[in-house]
């Protein structure tokens, strides 16, 4: 990761999908569940986090700053797969990217039964193709 002036630190997670094959591949294939993973052995989570006493007033947009630069700093440019696991999207994620050929699918889902778009936190499939309705 690249220098920062802040006190944050991280950690990269990987969960290596060897040990759970049975599971993570049991959905029926990628049509078959909203996300529909490469099928890649593992999946790589960035945490980041500093201690409270030392938390810069503007901790969040240096956070987000940095977690919306990860993927091409540790994988290096144009390398990125833009393949993120569903369960932990920001603003920042591209939806058509994470959902690959299942984003058109799901929107044409969101948009018959949820027309209002009250079920817009997490993930708002309603909106652009960024997620702009991430709760904090």
């Amino acid at each position: 990761m690249s220098a920062d002036p802040s006190p944050l630190t991280h950690m990269i997670m990987l969960w290596f999908t060897d040990s759970v094959q049975k599971a993570y591949n049991s959905s029926g294939g990628r049509a078959a569940t909203a996300w529909p993973h490469a099928g890649r052995r593992h999946v790589m989570q960035l945490v980041l986090g500093c201690k409270q006493e030392q938390a810069p007033l503007d901790l969040k947009d240096i956070a987000m700053r940095r977690m919306t630069n990860a993927a091409t700093e540790i994988s290096g440019p144009g390398r990125e797969t833009g393949e993120y696991h569903a369960g932990f999207l920001h603003e920042w994620n591209n939806l058509e990217q994470v959902y690959g050929e299942n984003y058109d699918k799901l929107r044409e889902i969101k948009m018959r039964y949820d027309p209002q778009n009250r079920f817009n936190k997490s993930t708002n499939l309603a909106g652009s193709k960024k997620n702009s309705a991430i709760v904090t």
